[in-house]
Order: C-alpha cells, then structure tokens, then sequence
C-alpha cells in the first residue's frame, strides 16, 4: 500500500511540478485588441511612461481631419524592454515618433505596442511584446496610412 501511494504521488509530482514552475505567459488578455491586424501611426510623444507593470507610450497623432487624437500603446515590462535596448530616455515629449500597433477592437486610442520607430524610421523595438501579428496595417475609425 505504501508502494501504491508513493508512486502515486511521485507521478502526481512530476505532472503537476511543470505547470507550477512554469512561467505566467500573460496576466491579463489582449482580447479587447485586434491582434490579427496592426496599424502604423506616426506622431509626436506626449508621454514615455517608464514603470511596471508594463511600459506606456502616448503619443498624439493627427487624424483625417486634422485632430490631434492622443494614443496609448502598452509594451513589456521594464525588464523585457532594458533587453530590448530601451531606457527612460529612450523618448522624450516632443520626439517624433512612428508607433505599429495592435488597436483596440472598439475603434478607441488604446493599443499593444508591435514595432515601435524613431520619426527618421530607426527601429527601436521590435516586436516590443514578443507578439507580432501578421501586419496587414489596415486603416481604422478616423486614421489611414497618409497620416503616417
């Protein structure tokens, strides 16, 4: 009997170890994003929101009539980002910057960030979240590629 519970519990162990030790793939869901799609804006910062959970760029961009409409786009973590190159310095309000995103699928300014551009087209990170969509930059509510 012992025999039985031991061996039981030794593979009990080693199934269930593995997803207890595994890391957290995402804490929350990106289902209000249109991840099958991206967008590419381009604009100017407003704001390089440096801090965890997760990395922010606002950033505001005209749109087809002119508006200036200010975006969010979430990134990593502070950590995931220092590995990509990236700092609190990275941007500055004022910088010009070009930001390939995942929009929310309401139409609003909220987004996960993909590649993310100097204005003179230097790649500062990319893909910024590890999740890359198949890129069709399709034109969402109110914006187009002739504002890029």
């Amino acid at each position: 009997m012992l025999r039985h519970t031991t061996m039981a519990l030794g593979l009990a162990a080693m199934f269930l170890f593995p997803m207890v030790n595994s890391p957290v793939l995402a804490h929350h869901s990106n289902a209000n994003y249109d991840m099958s799609k991206t967008v590419t804006l381009k604009g100017t910062v407003a704001n390089w929101d440096w801090g965890n959970p997760h990395v922010m760029m606002v950033w505001d961009v005209k749109d087809e009539t002119g508006k200036s409409v200010q975006w969010e786009a979430f990134l990593a973590s502070v950590e995931t980002e220092l590995s990509d190159g990236l700092n609190k310095n990275t941007f500055k309000p004022g910088d010009s910057v070009i930001m390939t995103v995942h929009a929310a699928k309401d139409g609003s300014p909220h987004s996960v960030a993909v590649e993310m551009r100097r204005g003179d087209g230097t790649v500062m990170c990319a893909p910024c979240t590890g999740q890359k969509g198949p890129g069709s930059e399709e034109k969402i509510k109110g914006f187009s590629k002739e504002n890029q």
